[in-house]
């Protein structure tokens, strides 16, 4: 003997449990999984031991908001719709449950606005960078990660990491500071900056480069700079002094030597030339 099947789309409450099945005009098309749900709703006939397929469909309206949504489609067997809606209504009936959850637009996505180090150039530590990072998506962030230093040499000596349980809210931008103080030996080095984020660790990267010069090392340069420069003042000085002083001899000889004359016979048709020369300087 044939039997007739009816089924029917409830919305669930957490709390509340069963609300009312029946599609009322006061429900919100944005918040309804009933009115999301479309099925057969028409008697459905079985023979004893059959079954059947019922077409669901779940079309969800373009402005529902965000949440989980809880229902139930239930199936009774009466005669007609008016008997078993009253069986259902007792929750005299068999059913299957429904968990929607809806995701509002997420949007992950974050930049880098500053990475900076205070001193190109540093004599002690530590050495201290600044990260400015802006959160431009529409959900807080989880921040991984930090900053690799390495030597000159591709060797990473050490990673500056975030405080664990570092959140950037959305909308939101935030200046971190980090410290490191374990520089010891004259060179420059390479920070990488690598903050990884969202859901799916997304990776914004940058890098830049400082020297470290030991106070020690930096004395003895200064030392010798300045040495250096002291050594070319005295010979400025000294070769300045002894150009003077040539000059002084030369002019002295000049001004103070007498003209020597040389007598050559005079002969008849003949020119007479005189040479007369300055004495050379008694030192050349």
């Amino acid at each position: 003997m044939k039997k007739t099947y009816y089924a029917k789309v409830h919305n669930l409450d957490q709390e509340e449990g069963l609300e009312e099945f029946k599609i009322r005009a006061s429900d919100d098309r944005t918040t309804s999984l009933v009115r999301w749900v479309s099925i057969q709703r028409s008697g459905i006939e079985l023979e004893p031991g059959g079954t059947a397929e019922l077409p669901l469909e779940i079309n969800i309206a373009h402005d529902a908001k965000p949440g989980v949504y809880y229902g139930s489609i239930s199936f009774t067997e009466n005669p007609n719709l008016p008997e078993a809606e009253e069986v259902i209504a007792a929750r005299d009936r068999r059913q299957t449950l429904i968990v929607l959850e809806l995701r509002e637009d997420v949007k992950e996505r974050a930049q880098v606005n500053g990475f900076s180090v205070e001193k190109s150039t540093y004599f002690e530590s530590p050495i201290v960078f600044h990260v400015e990072i802006q959160n431009v998506g529409n959900i807080d962030l989880p921040l991984d990660r930090g900053i690799s230093i390495y030597n000159k040499s591709g060797e990473r000596l050490d990673l500056l990491e975030f405080e664990d349980g570092s959140v950037l809210e959305k909308d939101q931008t935030f200046e971190y500071t980090f410290s490191w103080d374990n520089a010891s030996t004259f060179g420059e080095y390479k920070a990488f900056l690598d903050v990884v984020y969202g859901s799916d660790e997304r990776s914004l990267q940058d890098t830049l480069y400082f020297r470290y010069v030991p106070k020690h090392i930096a004395l003895l340069v200064i030392l010798a700079f300045g040495g250096a420069v002291l050594c070319l003042l005295l010979w400025s000085i000294f070769g300045h002094y002894r150009h003077h002083e040539k000059l002084s001899e030369l002019e002295q000889s000049q001004t103070g030597g007498r003209a020597k004359f040389r007598s050559i016979p005079i002969h008849e048709n003949h020119d007479v030339v005189i040479d007369i020369r300055a004495p050379k300087h008694p030192n050349k």
